[in-house]
């Protein structure tokens, strides 16, 4: 699975892949880290790339 973080200027898209489909996205307009975390907390385990 792969975690893209894309940070704009109003607002940060998260989206998980595995494979080639999208497993999950989010939309945050204050992203903070504790909040990557908790969102991102059921995949900590599966993950194996970013890309930011």
């Amino acid at each position: 699975m792969n975690l893209i973080i894309d940070i704009g200027n109003n607002c940060t898209k998260l989206a998980i892949f595995d494979g080639q489909r999208k497993a999950v996205s989010f939309r945050i307009r204050q992203f903070t880290s504790e909040r990557m975390d908790k969102m991102c907390e059921p995949y900590k385990n599966k993950l194996d790339k970013a890309i930011v």
